[in-house]
């Protein structure tokens, strides 16, 4: 809906679905990125650098946003020669994050704040990582795609770390002891908690390893490989085996093989398409068929809580 409004908006409007952008950098050309989408108006000399988010736990500010700026650097490199762009509107849309103020968050600066202060800040973050002893800082997000993750001893050391332990080697590990949990202070806690990340990932990735390396071959010392626990399942025609249960246990076929409604999010899909198809206005439709679905739903917590970072926007809880 936010893009269909930006091109209504813009008669002129032309429109670049997962563009790739390179950003001219004074230290290597291997930066770049692929943009969900990017929208210019030639007539506003004006460039759309929207960035879809799928999560709904963790909120991505659309504020000095580094992502989309390094989205934004690059449009403007990518798309320059022939184009002239003078301001960038950027924005995050989140639409499942539903507690957060706004599903969109944009922000709009001069293309020239873009081609110099942001385009600095890539410079820097860039020379800081090609220097002899550019300092290792593992976490979550940087560590997702990193091809020598498993290996890598800054991320051993910080998931260490995490436990308050202070060893070389993930295998002194069986000889440490680690700090009883009723006798660490909230500002031990609050440090586990933001490097708990770090930990899970780094041991999914051990675990993710193993597993290829005994499926190779490779023998892994006091552990095997084997099938996981069979579960029973139905076998044969489902409806031929509710009459055989209705026979066996003389209830009605409702109480052997009750119907229900299928899923909301699978449901609202289908709503949406017959909405459109019955209208051209995309946009429109869109919004008709959201107000039309909202009277068949609500919304209740489960009124269980969560712990959350602080820059999460829901209100803490006053317990």
């Amino acid at each position: 809906d936010y893009v269909y409004g930006i091109i209504d908006m813009h008669d002129d409007a032309e429109v670049f679905i997962e563009k790739r952008v390179h950003v001219d950098s004074v230290f290597t050309k291997d930066i770049w990125g692929t943009a969900d989408i990017l929208i210019y108006a030639p007539s506003m000399q004006w460039l759309y650098v929207p960035d879809y988010k799928h999560g709904s736990g963790k909120f991505v500010s659309g504020r000095d946003n580094i992502q989309t700026g390094c989205y934004a650097v690059g449009a403007y490199d990518s798309l320059n020669e022939g184009f002239v762009i003078k301001e960038i509107i950027t924005s995050i849309i989140q639409p499942r994050i539903d507690w957060a103020d706004e599903l969109v968050r944009e922000e709009t600066k001069s293309a020239e704040y873009y081609d110099t202060v942001v385009r600095e800040r890539i410079n820097e973050i860039v020379s800081n990582t090609m220097v002899a002893d550019a300092p290792l800082v593992p976490g979550e997000i940087q560590c997702q795609f990193c091809p020598i993750k498993t290996s890598c001893i800054a991320r051993q050391q910080a998931a260490l770390q995490t436990a308050r332990l202070t060893l070389k080697d993930v295998r002194d590990f069986s000889t440490a002891k680690l700090p009883p949990v009723n006798e660490l202070t909230p500002e031990y806690i609050a440090f586990v908690l933001a490097s708990a990340d770090i930990l899970r990932g780094w041991l999914k990735d051990v675990e993710r390893l193993a597993h290829e390396k005994m499926l190779g071959g490779t023998a892994i010392p006091g552990h095997k490989l084997v099938h996981t626990q069979a579960r029973r399942q139905w076998e044969g025609d489902e409806d031929a085996t509710a009459e055989a249960l209705m026979f066996a246990t003389g209830l009605p076929k409702d109480a052997v093989y009750p119907r229900k409604l299928i899923g909301i999010t699978e449901a609202e899909k289908l709503v949406v398409n017959a909405f459109k198809m019955a209208q051209p206005d995309n946009k429109h439709a869109a919004k008709e068929a959201r107000e039309f679905f909202a009277e068949f739903t609500t919304k209740q917590s489960s009124g269980a809580l969560t712990v959350v970072t602080s820059d999460d926007k829901r209100p803490a809880v006053d317990t």
